[in-house]
Order: structure tokens, then C-alpha cells, then sequence
């Protein structure tokens, strides 16, 4: 049999803040089979499951959001998404959030697999991406009293443009249209 040469946990991971929107900042020790010697590695822990969206209206034009990020100091075009409320399946989170920060509904909807991990090598969660077809405006937005979000309608041809030549830079887009491609007869 094969031996296991993984890092080996040493005790709980130590929380470095109150958990503040399901993420928490931890310290944990792990022993390094190699070498027997013990180590501290930073990470960032995100328990609640969350949705990403890229929906597209009827005329093939992608729903995004143009919001402030704290982390980079600036307004960037993103996709709709959030955290899951409770027991709600991430199908249902997927579409609350959508309906909430862009007030259009899909008429189809695909799963895009299933988590998609945030970035291993130090972020513990990850995320659920969707593809929402035949997109139709049904209401306002609903924002939460943090949120400053635009919507903006662009061409799906384009989008992928942005997100080729990284004018669209979070890894979470990129990643859902990539996965949206597939499905995608443009």
C-alpha cells in the first residue's frame, strides 16, 4: 500500500477574527512528512456555499455588474452572485441573487458543474457557477444597503473579448464563461 505523504493537521485551525459574512482568517499547523518539522500556514476560510451567474438575455447579451471592490480599490464588471441563505439549494441561491442585484429572471437554467474551487493553495470554499438562458427583465433591483451595482447589458461576443484580453479579471468569470461556453452555439 501506497504511503500517504500529505501534510498532517496539527490540532483546530486558529481563528485570527470574528467571522464576518461566513469568511474567517485562520492559522493552522500542519507536520510536513518530509521533513517531520511543523509549520503555520495562513488561510482564508469561506463556509457558506455560494452561486455565480453569467445570464443571457434572448439577444445573446451578457447581464453583468459594474461594482466598487474594496480589495482592488476600484468599480470592476463582474456577474451577478452570492451566498446561500440557509438551506436554500444553490439553484434557488443562484436565482435570488441574480433576480436581487440585476431584476431579470432566466427562463432556463444550467448548472455548470459543480464547485469550483476560489483558489487551493490557500482559500478553504468555493463556488457554484450557473448559466441563466432567455433572460427577461421582471423587476428592480433589490440591493442590500452595502451594494452600489450597476447592470450592463454587453454582447456575449464581447464579453468573451474582456475576458480574454483581462479587462473582466475575477476568476470566478472567467471561469463561468469558459464552463458557459460549451453549451453556448455562437
Amino acid at each position: 500500500m501506497k504511503k500517504n505523504n500529505n501534510p498532517i493537521p496539527i490540532g483546530n485551525p486558529r481563528s485570527l477574527h470574528k467571522r464576518i459574512f461566513g469568511r474567517a482568517t485562520v492559522m493552522q499547523t500542519f507536520q510536513l512528512p518530509r521533513t517531520q518539522t511543523t509549520s503555520d500556514f495562513l488561510l482564508f476560510e469561506v463556509r457558506k456555499k455560494s452561486a455565480i451567474v453569467l445570464g443571457l438575455t434572448a439577444d445573446k447579451e451578457v447581464i453583468s455588474l459594474r461594482q466598487f471592490r474594496y480589495a482592488q480599490n476600484k468599480v470592476m464588471l463582474e456577474l451577478p452572485g452570492g451566498y446561500r441563505q440557509g438551506n436554500e439549494s444553490l439553484e434557488c441561491c443562484a436565482r435570488r441573487e441574480f433576480l436581487d442585484e440585476t431584476g431579470y429572471r432566466p427562463e432556463t437554467v444550467v448548472p455548470l458543474g459543480g464547485m469550483v474551487l476560489y483558489e487551493p493553495s490557500y482559500i478553504k470554499g468555493g463556488y457554484h457557477p450557473f448559466l441563466f438562458l432567455n433572460c427577461e427583465k421582471a423587476q428592480q433591483q433589490n440591493l442590500d444597503d452595502s451594494e452600489e451595482i450597476k447592470v450592463v447589458l454587453v454582447p456575449f461576443r464581447r464579453w468573451v473579448k474582456r475576458v480574454s484580453c483581462a479587462e473582466v479579471r475575477g476568476g470566478p468569470m472567467l471561469t463561468a464563461t469558459l464552463l458557459a461556453l460549451r453549451h453556448l452555439s455562437l
